[in-house]
């Protein structure tokens, strides 16, 4: 008989998976080093008085020279989290903090819930004036619009440097020379981009960059916030190493190994992965227009970040599509709203009406596919096609 391990071994094997935008499986590298870790770092980091504590200690300051590396920023700027939410939380309000003159933000309809939430708050319980600016139908910002909007007042500019649901990469460098001529920050969730694509916060000239583990092939709950040194940012008291220098406590030393060594992978294999990603989208792309017609592709065919493919396909529900193809792992609708596909800030974003957005499904595949794997996955979504259009 097999043991339960064994029955969802099998169970899941046979899934194809195409929701890595949404969460990654561990790199073995990763996981490997976060075994170790355990075995070796389970002294306080902040206790130097004895060797085991100074070795944790050390092993916290190499997986921080290791994401700074991988960013191309000073690793004195880093801020452990316990995921996105955290460090986009500590990123805006440790801004809020620092700089209570300045009264004025903007963001983007199609950013998360961990960074839209946060802004709305201080809207609504500090009297901040929120500015929330849409994209185009490709998922892009517009120049102009912001420089209309942004004012000395403005105290920073919060967007993802890849769009979370249509995959559009941002020109991160252009919003940043538009902010820093009104003296306002810059802050980026790059968890979609490192890895995807090439990040360098001082040429981009980011001031505020996070990233969580889950998205890089590395330990769920962890993440980070890098702060640029020299700028007004003051992280929150307890349990945190701020910027200015404040000694660590309550650090998760093994998930911090595994997420250094995860930003190392991300940034060293950054080609390889980007080229494999863009093949497998691609192939994926051409794939499905050939075995399931009147498909709408929503990702722009330029300036997009591999491995992300939004689309709809007429008269086809996403969360039906799901439940006949379940061997097949896919974001359903708007991926920000966890599967369930109704309208919202992204479908009014992008200009679709709220009807089709129940149409759309986000595709993501992962760096561990092969071009076999893709055409299984499109087999079964093509025969889950057929059968609910037969149906109806």
């Amino acid at each position: 008989m097999n043991s339960p391990d064994s029955d969802t071994l099998s169970s899941t094997a046979d899934v194809v998976y195409l929701d890595a935008a949404s969460r990654t499986r561990i790199d073995p590298q990763v996981l490997n080093a976060i075994r170790e870790s355990y075995l070796m770092h389970y002294s306080d980091p902040q206790n130097s008085q004895h060797l085991l504590g100074r070795q944790s200690a050390d092993a916290v300051l190499n997986a921080k020279l290791k994401i700074g590396k991988s960013i191309g920023g000073n690793p004195q700027g880093i801020i452990f989290a316990g995921g996105a939410a955290e460090a986009n939380n500590l990123a805006i309000f440790g801004a809020a903090r620092a700089a209570p003159e300045k009264r004025h933000i903007i963001t983007f309809e199609t950013e998360p819930p961990s960074v839209f939430a946060p802004c709305q708050l201080l809207e609504s319980e500090f009297g901040y004036r929120l500015s929330v600016l849409s994209v185009d139908s490709s998922g892009r910002v517009d120049s102009a619009e912001i420089m209309r909007c942004i004012t000395d007042d403005t105290l920073f500019i919060s967007i993802s440097y890849v769009n979370k649901e249509v995959g559009t990469l941002q020109d991160i460098s252009t919003i940043s020379s538009m902010t820093h001529t009104h003296g306002a920050l810059l802050h980026s969730d790059c968890s979609l981009a490192l890895g995807r694509t090439a990040i360098n916060v001082s040429q981009q000239q980011i001031d505020l960059l996070t990233v969580s583990g889950h998205k890089i092939y590395g330990p769920y709950s962890a993440g980070f916030v890098w702060a640029r040194p020299g700028i007004a940012f003051v992280a929150a008291s307890g349990g945190n190493k701020t910027p200015q220098g404040a000694r660590p406590c309550n650090l998760d030393v093994p998930n911090i190994v595994g997420l250094g060594a995860a930003a190392e992978l991300a940034s060293s294999a950054v080609e390889t992965t980007s080229a494999k990603l863009q093949k497998l989208t691609d192939h994926l792309k051409t794939r499905l227009c050939q075995a399931i017609n009147n498909i709408h592709i929503v990702t722009p065919e330029d300036s997009a970040a591999p491995g992300i493919l939004y689309l709809s396909i007429e008269g086809i529900e996403s969360d039906d599509l799901m439940a006949v193809a379940d061997h097949v792992a896919f974001s359903a609708g708007l991926a920000s709203s966890i599967g369930k596909a109704k309208p919202g800030r992204m479908s009014r974003a992008v200009s679709l009406p709220s009807e089709a957005s129940r149409n759309y499904i986000r595709l993501s595949p992962d760096k561990y596919l092969t071009l076999e794997s893709i055409d299984i996955a499109v087999t079964r979504l093509a025969d889950g096609v057929k059968m609910l259009r037969s149906k109806s």
